[in-house]
């Protein structure tokens, strides 16, 4: 600043002072512009608690991203508080355990109008707020069914699919809706829910029974615990021997022909877009570029086969007026 207003005064004739105060004003506008800007908060607060033990809550971030929301932010939950979160239209609770301070907390920002999604919340402390008696014991590495034909699961799968981890099994309270049904295994229902809708004074929430994150993660990467050993019969270690057990693939082989990861991740999706309707419209990406509604990848091994298997595949791509590319 000072050599600007030095190299000012040599060319011309007024006062350094007045030139000083000039600056002065000009500083002291943008500060007051400033104080009077307009909140930019993002609409959806993802909450995280880094002294959880579980790792896998920042995850949440990539859901949302790959369900084409990116008007988010992060925050550590030991630093918010009511009149932090009621800045947000929604709020994304992880998995961690919460106080009793915490616990109304978030009562307090449903009921006053707030929206809450949360992966597998402590019922310990608000099994009311997510419109559930208790939970009655907990089922691993089960399945699920989307039964909902309202606005939430409307036009989802519902297949029953595969998750991962520990669910708690829901006793629903009177004047909630079970979205998603939970089961033992791809047949057995154990009458529990597996997601839950739920109004709680003027807000409402979802609630998943299970960490939908560490599910995602392991339904994708495969099971850490089979890390490092031959699996699938083939010699050598390969990405496949982590889904590859004696007692069948881990993610279920039956289930190849659903998208059971995408289908979970939309159940997300949907459930924003039901809280944004109670506030403000919710931008959102779509998948694909140029508003495609498939798209497909080329997997096939076609070693020493020549371009023939290549350019039939890129013929019948065309034929259905595609595009494509190798």
């Amino acid at each position: 600043m000072k050599n600007y207003i030095k190299l000012i005064t040599q060319y011309y004739p007024v006062k350094s002072e007045i030139i000083n105060a000039f600056f002065l004003l000009i500083t002291l506008s943008i500060v007051v512009l400033d104080a009077f800007s307009v909140n930019t908060s993002y609409p959806i607060l993802i909450i995280v608690n880094p002294e959880s033990s579980n790792p896998f809550g920042r995850f949440a971030g990539e859901i949302l991203k790959t369900e084409g929301f990116n008007e988010f932010q992060f925050e550590n939950l030991g630093k918010v508080d009511l009149a932090y979160l009621s800045k947000f239209d929604m709020v994304l609770l992880t998995e961690t355990p919460l106080t009793q301070t915490e616990k109304i907390m978030f009562e307090n920002y449903v009921n006053g109008g707030g929206n809450l999604l949360t992966f597998k919340p402590d019922i310990s402390k608000i099994a009311t707020l997510c419109g559930v008696e208790s939970s009655a014991g907990q089922l691993s590495d089960g399945y699920l069914k989307i039964t909902d034909n309202g606005c939430v699961g409307d036009g989802l799968d519902t297949a029953k699919m595969k998750y991962h981890g520990v669910a708690d099994q829901y006793i629903i309270n009177f004047g909630s809706h079970k979205i998603a049904g939970l089961y033992s295994n791809n047949t057995t229902e154990t009458g529990y829910a597996a997601v839950v809708q739920s109004c709680y004074g003027t807000g409402k929430v979802v609630a998943y029974s299970y960490d939908l994150c560490k599910s995602l993660v392991y339904m994708r990467q495969g099971n850490p615990e089979w890390a490092a050993q031959e699996r699938d019969g083939w010699e050598g270690l390969r990405p496949g021997d982590l889904f590859s057990g004696k007692s069948g693939n881990f993610n279920d082989d039956s289930k190849f022909n659903i998208q059971q990861a995408d289908e979970q991740m939309r159940l997300v999706g949907h459930a924003l877009e039901w809280f944004a309707s109670f506030k403000k419209p919710l931008p959102k990406f779509w998948y694909l570029p140029e508003q495609n509604k498939a798209i497909t990848v080329f997997t096939g091994d076609s070693d020493f086969a020549g371009d023939s298997l290549d350019n039939d595949e890129l013929t019948t791509v065309n034929n259905f007026k595609g595009h494509a590319t190798i």
